[in-house]
């Protein structure tokens, strides 16, 4: 796993999606860029409801030390995966 000042600086690497491709991999923060509406939303070890299905304002950002996994949104978004 990278030190702290990777994490934050995100130089673990990142990935951003203005469209509906699904985007997996093993993310530690997830920011919307622009207003998103999740259609998949998955994490490591996470309980409760779904964050799919609510528009999220831009600023939103979701943090899972232990990963986010797959992330997919519906038309009109935007969102960044900041890589573990």
């Amino acid at each position: 796993m990278a030190d702290v000042n990777d994490l934050l600086t995100g130089a673990g690497g990142v990935v951003n999606e203005t469209g509906t491709t699904a985007v997996t991999g093993n993310f530690y923060l997830v920011i919307c860029l622009k207003p998103t509406t999740f259609t998949t939303f998955t994490e490591v070890d996470a309980t409760g409801d779904a964050l799919t299905g609510t528009e999220w304002p831009a600023g939103t950002a979701f943090t899972n030390a232990k990963g986010i996994t797959a992330v997919t949104q519906s038309a009109g978004g935007a969102f960044r995966c900041h890589k573990l």
